[in-house]
């Protein structure tokens, strides 16, 4: 989500990211609908092919050995920063 609000930002102002036209007035149902379809949907299809697909969490399980949480606290300071970057750009 936090790069989609960074391309809002840097794209230029005539570019309309949504489903609907610029004159459709948005009922509550559709902003549903419409977060549902652009920012959940899409994140789910990557994750799919990039985890599950071909049982790849298996060889990355094999692979990668368990760091008991260590990377987890600088994910969540990385996420939150560049979502909050997005907010003020």
């Amino acid at each position: 989500m936090a790069v989609i609000i960074t391309l809002k930002a840097l794209l230029p102002g005539g570019l309309h990211y949504s489903m609907y036209p610029e004159s459709y007035k948005l009922k509550r149902f559709d902003i549903k609908i419409e977060a549902l379809t652009l920012y959940f949907v899409p994140a789910l299809i990557v994750n799919y092919f990039t985890l599950l697909f071909n049982k790849r969490y298996e060889k990355l399980l094999s692979t990668y050995k368990s760091q008991n949480g260590k990377y987890m606290i600088g994910f969540m300071v990385i996420s939150l920063l560049s979502f909050l970057l997005s907010l003020f750009l």
